[in-house]
């Protein structure tokens, strides 16, 4: 089943970081979520972008100070991107 998404919706990260979907679908908002912080980090329509941008927020939160750690924790977060935009759109995640 193909799914086409259209409008506003969004959906959080690694219960940190709220994802902003804005119209046709192009227009990705990455917001931090830190209490009642919900300040934009960053504007694009690049998955890549967004999840790097959630790494080197995590990264420094974490510790992190290697290459490897870096890489990791990019893995994951891209993992649970993938997930929390598919539960999003279809509204179920299929195994």
């Amino acid at each position: 089943r193909s799914v086409t998404t259209y409008g506003d919706f969004s959906f959080t990260v690694d219960g940190r970081y709220r994802v902003d979907v804005k119209g046709d679908g192009d227009g990705l908002g990455l917001f931090h979520i830190n209490g009642t912080d919900s300040t934009a980090i960053s504007w694009s329509s690049s998955e890549m972008a967004l999840v790097l941008e959630m790494t080197t927020h995590s990264v420094a939160v974490k510790g992190i100070y290697t290459a490897e750690g870096f890489i990791g924790e990019y893995q994951r977060l891209l993992v649970l991107y993938r997930a929390a935009f598919q539960v999003a759109t279809a509204g179920e995640c299929d195994a």
